[in-house]
């Protein structure tokens, strides 16, 4: 067997360090509970269950619980004006027949990334990782990831989903149901839109959550 050129090898080892110099980087913006914040850092990028997160401030390794975080916004190194808002927060589920939410437990907890967010009520999703693709921050997301916060709340609530549409639709209606407007209006399919059914990837949902963030009104009256 033939060695191997010394000139090959050295164009070899310049293709890697190219190669690993062009890999994309996420950089944050981390808001602590305390009232402190990194700004510009560059940031090891969660998986969804992560309970500590890794970055690099300036030439300092860093790593805070995702306990004492408000909130983060990321971005793609070359991309900043498209951020991505995570949230580590508790979540629950909630019975519309009972008309109750669920107790929430302490082990519930992980990251979401807000999707749409009203004056009372936002829309997040339930993701299982994030990470920097070539051009933005791309994510995945949990198989039914969608969640809805009320204002003043520090928790996510699952909306469920099912085979019959009414399933959703009863339970949204209830959920929102101090909202006697928007009640109706989704018990009549106003939000609803077969069309729209995958504007989240591959994420099946005609249900028009945008919409119900944007128009929920605490307290309306029909």
């Amino acid at each position: 067997m033939k060695p191997i050129p010394r000139t090959l090898i050295l164009l070899l080892m310049a293709v890697v360090a190219i190669s690993v110099a062009a890999k994309p980087r996420g950089i944050a913006n981390i808001y602590m509970k305390d009232g402190s914040r990194y700004t510009d850092v560059v940031i090891k990028c969660p998986n969804g269950w992560d309970d500590k997160i890794q970055f690099k401030d300036g030439e300092t390794k860093c790593k805070v619980m995702s306990d004492s975080i408000e909130h983060m916004e990321i971005w793609h190194e070359d991309n900043p004006e498209n951020k991505v808002y995570l949230l580590w927060c508790n979540w629950t589920t909630g019975d519309a027949k009972k008309g109750k939410l669920d107790e929430v437990k302490a082990k519930n907890k992980k990251w979401f990334s807000l999707e749409a967010a009203g004056d009372n009520l936002a829309y997040w999703m339930s993701i299982t990782n994030v990470k920097p693709g070539k051009k933005s921050i791309s994510m995945n997301v949990t198989p039914s990831p969608h969640f809805l916060m009320k204002r003043g709340s520090d928790v996510t609530v699952y909306i469920p989903y099912g085979a019959k549409r009414s399933i959703t639709l009863n339970w949204l209606a209830w959920f929102l149901g101090d909202d006697e407007v928007l009640a109706e209006g989704i018990l009549n399919e106003k939000y609803f839109d077969r069309k729209q059914a995958y504007r989240q990837g591959t994420i099946h949902n005609s249900y028009l959550l945008e919409e119900i963030v944007k128009d929920y009104t605490p307290g309306r009256k029909k």
